[in-house]
């Protein structure tokens, strides 16, 4: 993996239908992402800000570490794994992807514009496993959710005749748009991240959140949902078994970078024939 050439893939709140993700080139093993030209990923967007992310490559999985925050929060995942942060999708992809991914990524995302408005710009919420029908609880961007065994200080009551669950067990905070998990409790709390197989383990103080999670509060299981952040990755793995010849995509971080690279590889093809011109010149002598 370490030779393969990636892109980071941004789609910002608001673009509408047929808009697709920006796309740029990702050095390695990771770089910093913002609107400041000094950025090593300059993206000249608005919108963007001035130090948003450093990204860092790792084998499959892609670490991002939100700058905009208060304070840095990172979030670790697969690479092609959706992420929404600041409020935009972000995620890191190699760059050999066929024009017949491309096509049928761009659809999808067509259908769910049409459907639903802005993938994933709808409220997140938990899911109650244990229910039958699960039940959900709709949670709002940027508050606060408080899950514990004393209805009047939690927004989620939950009872456990062991009494395993503290008063004020945990809570969903937020890091501007970035959700994740505080335990707050003695008995802690369980986490499970299904899309990466991991095994339910114990979270420290904080652990980000992304759709799909799972966690477990005394005898409960909860799940956090934010359905629309990784709607591409069904069509991904589709797109995969019927891979065309490769197509790389067109836009770039950097056309300097690009002009560097057509450059060096002339000045060695002319060393090489000068080389090979001396050689057989002495031997000629």
């Amino acid at each position: 993996m370490a030779s393969t050439i990636y892109q980071l893939e941004v789609r910002l709140p608001g673009t509408g239908a047929g808009t697709g993700p920006i796309r740029v080139d990702l050095p390695l093993p990771g770089a910093r992402v913002g609107s400041d030209p000094a950025c090593s990923v300059h993206l000249d967007e608005e919108r963007i800000p001035v130090r948003w992310l450093d990204v860092r490559v790792e084998g499959d999985r892609v670490t991002f570490t939100v700058l905009d925050g208060a304070e840095p929060v990172s979030l670790t995942v697969p690479v092609g794994h959706w992420s929404v942060l600041s409020a935009a999708h972000v995620r890191v992809v190699p760059a050999a992807r066929t024009t017949y991914q491309t096509e049928v990524l761009e659809a999808r995302f067509d259908e769910v514009f049409a459907a639903v408005g802005d993938p994933g710009w709808a409220d997140p919420y938990l899911e109650l496993f244990d229910n039958d029908p699960p039940t959900r609880f709709a949670i709002t961007v940027g508050q606060t959710v408080w899950i514990g065994r004393r209805k009047k200080e939690c927004d989620i009551a939950l009872s456990d005749a062991e009494d395993r669950i503290s008063r004020r067990h945990a809570s969903i905070q937020w890091q501007g748009d970035l959700p994740f998990l505080r335990d707050n409790s003695s008995n802690g709390t369980l986490w499970q991240r299904p899309s990466a197989a991991e095994d339910y383990r114990a979270i420290g103080r904080d652990q980000p959140l992304v759709h799909d999670d799972r966690f477990r509060i005394g005898p409960w299981t909860l799940r956090f949902c934010w359905p629309q952040a990784t709607l591409a990755d069904e069509v991904g793995d589709i797109a995969a078994a019927r891979a065309e010849p490769v197509s790389r995509f067109t836009k770039t971080a950097s056309p300097r970078r690009a002009r560097q690279v057509n450059w060096l590889f002339w000045c060695a093809s002319a060393l090489a024939v000068l080389c090979v011109a001396g050689i057989v010149w002495i031997l000629a002598g």
